[in-house]
C-alpha cells in the first residue's frame, strides 16, 4: 500500500485538481483539515475515495514544528511507501507508484528525493478548466539551469527545485527538518513536485496567498519561520514578475515530458 498525506486550508480552489490527479497515483490518502471554512471538507467528501481519510487537525495555527509532528504521527499509522505534500504541490512521474517501488527498492533505498519544480504561469489571463488536468493547461516554469531571485536567499542556481522537492519514503516517519524542505534522501532527476505556487495566477490564487498570515504564530515569527507567508501583496506580485524571465515550456525538458504523457494518461 502507498498513501498521499495531505494538510488544508481553504484550498476549494486548487483541492478538484488536486485530489483528481492523486487519487490515480495512491492506494490511500489521509486529509488533515486546518479549521477550513469554504468548501473544501466538501470537495474532499466528493472527491475522495471512500476509505481515504478526512480528518480535523490538532493544531490551530501553523506551527512548523507542530504542523511536522502531526504529519509524522500520520505517518507512522500507515505501512509502505508515503509522501506528505502540500495542496499546492503534484507529484509527477512518468511510471506508476509501483513502479518507482520496483526500482528503487531494488537499491535498498528507503527515501526518494523528488526533483522540486517552480510552477509560473506564463499565460495568467487564460483560466484552467477543472474538465482537464492543470499541467495540460499550466505547463510552464522554471526546471534546470536558471538562477532565480529568492526574496528569502537572493540569487541561487536551481534553488526552488531543492526548496520544492518533496520525499516519498518508505520509513514509519521521517525525520524531517522544519517545513520538511531540504531533507536527506536520493535525489532524483525524473520523478517531479510541481509547486502551483505562482500558477495559476489569477484572483484566486493571490487571495489564497494572503489568507494564511492569520495562521503563522509568533513563535515562529520570532524564528524567522513562516515569513514568507507575512509578505504583502505587492512583495508577491514582485516575485512573479521576477520569476517570469526564467519562464519557459517544460514540455520541452525531455524528462519532464516523459512525466507528462504518463500523467496525462491516467
Amino acid at each position: 500500500m502507498n498513501t498521499i498525506i495531505t494538510h488544508f486550508y481553504n484550498e476549494e480552489y486548487l483541492l478538484p485538481w488536486w485530489i483528481k490527479h492523486h487519487k490515480n497515483l495512491f492506494d490511500n490518502g489521509i486529509m488533515i483539515n486546518y479549521a477550513s471554512t469554504d468548501r473544501s471538507v466538501k470537495i474532499c467528501k466528493e472527491m475522495c475515495p471512500p476509505h481515504w481519510k478526512i480528518v480535523d487537525s490538532r493544531n490551530e495555527f501553523f506551527e512548523a514544528d507542530a504542523v511536522d509532528s502531526e504529519v509524522k504521527d500520520y505517518e507512522a499509522t500507515v505501512k509502505g511507501y508515503k509522501m506528505v505534500l502540500n495542496i499546492t504541490e503534484f507529484l509527477f512521474t512518468p511510471k506508476s507508484i509501483e513502479d518507482i517501488i520496483k526500482d528503487y527498492d531494488n537499491k535498498n533505498q528507503l527515501a526518494i528525493r523528488t526533483y522540486g519544480v517552480c510552477m509560473v504561469d506564463n499565460f495568467p489571463d487564460e483560466l484552467p478548466s477543472y474538465d482537464k488536468h492543470l499541467f495540460e493547461q499550466k505547463h510552464h516554469g522554471m526546471i534546470r539551469d536558471y538562477q532565480a531571485h529568492d526574496m528569502n536567499f537572493g540569487m541561487q542556481q536551481n534553488h526552488y527545485n531543492t526548496l520544492f522537492g518533496r520525499m516519498l519514503h518508505n520509513h514509519e516517519s521521517f525525520h524531517y527538518i522544519a517545513g520538511r524542505h531540504n531533507t536527506n534522501g536520493m535525489g532524483v532527476d525524473n520523478i517531479f513536485t510541481l509547486k502551483y505556487k505562482f500558477s495559476p495566477w489569477n484572483e484566486f490564487t493571490q487571495k489564497r496567498i494572503q489568507q494564511f498570515k492569520s495562521k503563522i504564530p509568533e513563535s515562529d515569527i520570532s524564528t524567522s519561520r513562516g515569513t514568507q507567508h507575512l509578505r504583502s501583496e505587492k512583495e508577491y506580485l514582485d516575485e512573479y514578475a521576477g520569476l517570469m524571465q526564467y519562464v519557459k515550456d517544460l514540455k520541452e525538458d525531455e524528462l519532464f515530458l516523459a512525466a507528462y504523457n504518463y500523467c496525462t494518461s491516467l
